[in-house]
Protein backbone atom coordinates (compact mmCIF):
# COMPACT_ATOMS: atom_id res chain seq x y z
CA UNK A 1 0.00 0.00 0.00
CA UNK A 2 2.86 2.36 0.77
CA UNK A 3 4.39 1.82 -2.67
CA UNK A 4 1.05 2.60 -4.32
CA UNK A 5 0.64 5.69 -2.13
CA UNK A 6 4.10 6.98 -3.11
CA UNK A 7 3.49 6.29 -6.80
CA UNK A 8 0.10 8.08 -6.84
CA UNK A 9 1.45 11.06 -4.92
CA UNK A 10 4.57 11.40 -7.08
CA UNK A 11 2.79 10.75 -10.40
CA UNK A 12 -0.36 12.78 -9.90
CA UNK A 13 0.62 15.10 -7.04
CA UNK A 14 -2.50 14.22 -5.07
CA UNK A 15 -2.80 12.23 -1.86
CA UNK A 16 -4.11 8.68 -2.05
CA UNK A 17 -7.22 8.40 0.09
CA UNK A 18 -8.49 4.85 0.52
CA UNK A 19 -12.26 4.50 0.71
CA UNK A 20 -13.56 2.77 3.81
CA UNK A 21 -17.16 2.08 4.71
CA UNK A 22 -18.47 4.53 7.29
CA UNK A 23 -21.21 4.21 9.89
CA UNK A 24 -23.12 6.86 7.93
CA UNK A 25 -22.34 9.00 4.89
CA UNK A 26 -23.85 10.30 1.66
CA UNK A 27 -27.40 9.42 2.71
CA UNK A 28 -26.60 5.80 3.63
CA UNK A 29 -26.57 4.29 7.11
CA UNK A 30 -24.33 1.23 7.27
CA UNK A 31 -26.11 -1.81 8.70
CA UNK A 32 -22.97 -3.68 9.73
CA UNK A 33 -22.28 -3.99 13.45
CA UNK A 34 -18.69 -3.01 12.65
CA UNK A 35 -19.14 -0.62 9.69
CA UNK A 36 -15.51 -0.88 8.55
CA UNK A 37 -15.98 -4.57 7.78
CA UNK A 38 -18.30 -3.80 4.86
CA UNK A 39 -16.20 -3.88 1.71
CA UNK A 40 -15.40 -0.54 0.10
CA UNK A 41 -16.87 -1.75 -3.20
CA UNK A 42 -20.16 -2.69 -1.56
CA UNK A 43 -20.23 0.62 0.34
CA UNK A 44 -19.62 2.62 -2.85
CA UNK A 45 -22.32 0.64 -4.68
CA UNK A 46 -24.84 1.38 -1.91
CA UNK A 47 -23.99 5.09 -1.99
CA UNK A 48 -24.46 5.24 -5.77
CA UNK A 49 -27.69 3.23 -5.63
CA UNK A 50 -29.12 5.58 -3.00
CA UNK A 51 -28.46 8.54 -5.31
CA UNK A 52 -29.74 6.86 -8.48
CA UNK A 53 -32.99 5.23 -7.41
CA UNK A 54 -35.54 6.27 -4.79
CA UNK A 55 -37.09 3.66 -2.52
CA UNK A 56 -36.03 0.26 -1.26
CA UNK A 57 -33.15 -1.36 -3.11
CA UNK A 58 -31.41 -4.66 -3.59
CA UNK A 59 -27.87 -4.17 -4.93
CA UNK A 60 -26.41 -7.28 -6.55
CA UNK A 61 -22.74 -7.18 -7.58
CA UNK A 62 -21.99 -10.11 -9.87
CA UNK A 63 -18.22 -10.48 -9.86
CA UNK A 64 -15.75 -12.95 -8.38
CA UNK A 65 -18.24 -13.18 -5.55
CA UNK A 66 -21.92 -12.40 -5.91
CA UNK A 67 -22.88 -9.94 -3.20
CA UNK A 68 -26.40 -8.88 -2.36
CA UNK A 69 -27.08 -5.85 -0.16
CA UNK A 70 -30.46 -4.48 0.88
CA UNK A 71 -31.23 -0.85 1.64
CA UNK A 72 -34.62 0.43 2.79
CA UNK A 73 -36.30 3.56 1.44
CA UNK A 74 -34.76 5.67 4.22
CA UNK A 75 -31.22 4.73 3.17
CA UNK A 76 -30.58 2.20 5.96
CA UNK A 77 -28.45 -0.71 4.85
CA UNK A 78 -30.26 -3.73 6.25
CA UNK A 79 -27.39 -6.14 5.61
CA UNK A 80 -26.28 -8.44 2.87
CA UNK A 81 -25.01 -11.81 1.75
CA UNK A 82 -22.00 -13.09 -0.14
CA UNK A 83 -21.88 -16.26 -2.25
CA UNK A 84 -19.39 -17.50 -4.83
CA UNK A 85 -19.67 -15.80 -8.21
CA UNK A 86 -20.38 -17.70 -11.41
CA UNK A 87 -16.71 -18.35 -12.16
CA UNK A 88 -16.03 -19.68 -8.65
CA UNK A 89 -19.09 -21.93 -8.76
CA UNK A 90 -17.98 -23.40 -12.06
CA UNK A 91 -14.32 -23.71 -11.07
CA UNK A 92 -15.29 -25.44 -7.85
CA UNK A 93 -17.18 -28.13 -9.73
CA UNK A 94 -14.57 -28.54 -12.46
CA UNK A 95 -11.68 -28.79 -10.00
CA UNK A 96 -13.27 -30.75 -7.16
CA UNK A 97 -15.67 -33.20 -8.80
CA UNK A 98 -14.38 -36.42 -10.33
CA UNK A 99 -15.22 -36.74 -14.01
CA UNK A 100 -16.48 -33.16 -14.36
CA UNK A 101 -14.18 -31.14 -16.58
CA UNK A 102 -14.58 -27.96 -18.53
CA UNK A 103 -13.78 -24.29 -18.91
CA UNK A 104 -15.03 -22.19 -15.98
CA UNK A 105 -15.26 -19.16 -18.27
CA UNK A 106 -17.44 -20.85 -20.87
CA UNK A 107 -21.08 -19.91 -20.90
CA UNK A 108 -24.06 -21.72 -22.31
CA UNK A 109 -27.64 -20.77 -23.05
CA UNK A 110 -30.93 -22.52 -22.57
CA UNK A 111 -32.81 -24.09 -19.74
CA UNK A 112 -31.37 -27.61 -19.81
CA UNK A 113 -27.97 -28.81 -20.98
CA UNK A 114 -26.96 -31.75 -23.12
CA UNK A 115 -23.32 -31.98 -21.99
CA UNK A 116 -21.48 -31.66 -18.69
CA UNK A 117 -19.75 -28.35 -19.34
CA UNK A 118 -23.03 -26.70 -20.35
CA UNK A 119 -24.78 -28.33 -17.37
CA UNK A 120 -22.28 -26.73 -14.98
CA UNK A 121 -22.48 -23.37 -16.77
CA UNK A 122 -26.27 -23.20 -16.92
CA UNK A 123 -26.66 -24.75 -13.47
CA UNK A 124 -24.36 -22.15 -11.90
CA UNK A 125 -26.26 -19.35 -13.61
CA UNK A 126 -29.64 -20.74 -12.52
CA UNK A 127 -28.39 -21.21 -8.94
CA UNK A 128 -27.30 -17.57 -8.83
CA UNK A 129 -30.59 -16.37 -10.31
CA UNK A 130 -32.47 -18.51 -7.79
CA UNK A 131 -30.45 -17.00 -4.94
CA UNK A 132 -31.25 -13.46 -6.09
CA UNK A 133 -34.95 -14.12 -6.75
CA UNK A 134 -35.45 -15.85 -3.41
CA UNK A 135 -33.87 -12.95 -1.52
CA UNK A 136 -35.82 -10.39 -3.56
CA UNK A 137 -39.08 -12.11 -2.59
CA UNK A 138 -38.18 -12.39 1.10
CA UNK A 139 -36.93 -8.79 1.28
CA UNK A 140 -40.12 -7.49 -0.36
CA UNK A 141 -42.10 -9.34 2.31
CA UNK A 142 -39.81 -8.10 5.10
CA UNK A 143 -39.94 -4.46 4.05
CA UNK A 144 -43.51 -4.53 2.76
CA UNK A 145 -42.71 -2.19 -0.12
CA UNK A 146 -41.75 -2.45 -3.80
CA UNK A 147 -38.08 -3.25 -4.35
CA UNK A 148 -35.79 -2.18 -7.17
CA UNK A 149 -32.85 -4.45 -7.92
CA UNK A 150 -29.67 -2.94 -9.32
CA UNK A 151 -27.12 -5.26 -10.93
CA UNK A 152 -23.46 -4.45 -11.44
CA UNK A 153 -20.30 -6.45 -11.98
CA UNK A 154 -18.92 -8.43 -14.87
CA UNK A 155 -21.52 -11.22 -14.78
CA UNK A 156 -24.52 -8.88 -14.50
CA UNK A 157 -25.37 -9.13 -18.23
CA UNK A 158 -25.71 -12.93 -17.82
CA UNK A 159 -28.24 -12.56 -14.98
CA UNK A 160 -30.19 -9.55 -16.24
CA UNK A 161 -32.38 -11.30 -18.84
CA UNK A 162 -33.30 -14.03 -16.35
CA UNK A 163 -34.48 -11.80 -13.50
CA UNK A 164 -38.09 -10.69 -13.37
CA UNK A 165 -39.39 -7.52 -11.79
CA UNK A 166 -37.88 -4.07 -11.51
CA UNK A 167 -34.25 -4.86 -12.30
CA UNK A 168 -31.78 -2.30 -13.59
CA UNK A 169 -28.22 -2.74 -14.88
CA UNK A 170 -25.68 -0.13 -13.74
CA UNK A 171 -22.26 -1.35 -14.95
CA UNK A 172 -20.39 1.58 -13.36
CA UNK A 173 -22.23 1.57 -10.03
CA UNK A 174 -19.12 1.28 -7.84
CA UNK A 175 -17.31 4.02 -9.77
CA UNK A 176 -20.36 6.28 -9.49
CA UNK A 177 -20.37 5.67 -5.75
CA UNK A 178 -16.66 6.49 -5.47
CA UNK A 179 -17.33 9.74 -7.30
CA UNK A 180 -20.19 10.66 -4.92
CA UNK A 181 -18.00 9.83 -1.90
CA UNK A 182 -15.12 11.92 -3.29
CA UNK A 183 -17.40 14.87 -4.06
CA UNK A 184 -18.76 14.80 -0.51
CA UNK A 185 -15.24 14.91 0.99
CA UNK A 186 -14.32 18.19 -0.68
Amino acid sequence: MQALRRWVESSWHVPLEPVLAQAQACGVVNGYTQPGQLGADRWAALVAARHLVPGALCVVDCGTATTLDVMDAEGRHRGGLIVPGLGLLRTSLFEHTAGVRGDAGASAAGLLACDTQAAVSIGSLQATVGFVERLQQEVRELLGVPLTTILCGGNAPDLLPLLAGDTRHEPDLVLKGLNIIAMNKS
